[in-house]
């Protein structure tokens, strides 16, 4: 879990500006670890985007019919990387041909991580559902961000990526960084 805040200025937040540092929040564990800052990415946001990476179940809620939209292109990457991928959207009965599930709760079974697409006014009810479905791991995609589904999934202690497009990131994971 990452928790970016600004130590110039005292001021902290889920998207501050200018000097950052991380703090490293691991699940289960009694101790808190502050991560170094280089150029890019917090080392901290880095080792949840590889744990997220790493991960064999994966549901994208707001996956789309229409191959053009990235919620559609996001569920074909996972599956072309071998991933088992389900579709999360209660408008669509199938997506790419595979049997659509209306939200997270209805899973034919538990999955590690969950990848948001949805807009942000709906974000952060998705993250209470994949804390209720017991997924330990959300990857807010860009344009799915919310400070209130940033902070809950902080004080829920999961693997948190956000700010990150996971489809910029597995191409980077593959290319060997």
């Amino acid at each position: 879990m990452t928790r970016v805040s600004r130590d110039t200025s005292g001021r902290s937040g889920p998207f501050p500006s200018g000097e950052f540092s991380a703090i490293l929040f691991l699940p289960g564990a009694d101790c808190v670890r502050r991560a170094p800052v280089g150029i890019g990415w917090p080392m901290a946001q880095q080792e949840n985007i590889d744990i997220f990476l790493s991960l064999k179940s994966v549901a994208v809620v707001g996956a789309s019919r229409d191959r053009n939209k990235y919620g559609n292109i996001i569920y074909r990457n996972l599956i072309s990387r071998g991933v088992k991928t389900f579709p999360v959207n209660p408008a669509a009965a199938t997506v790419e041909g595979d049997t659509s599930y209306s939200s997270l709760a209805d899973l034919p079974e538990k999955v590690e991580g969950a990848v948001i697409v949805v807009p942000p006014d709906r974000t952060e009810r998705v993250v209470r559902e994949a804390v209720a479905a017991g997924i330990p791991s959300i990857w807010l995609q860009p344009g799915a961000e919310s400070g209130e589904a940033v902070r809950f999934c902080e004080a829920s202690g999961l693997c948190l990526v956000w700010n990150a497009c996971i489809l910029v990131e597995s191409r980077r994971a593959a290319a060997g960084r």
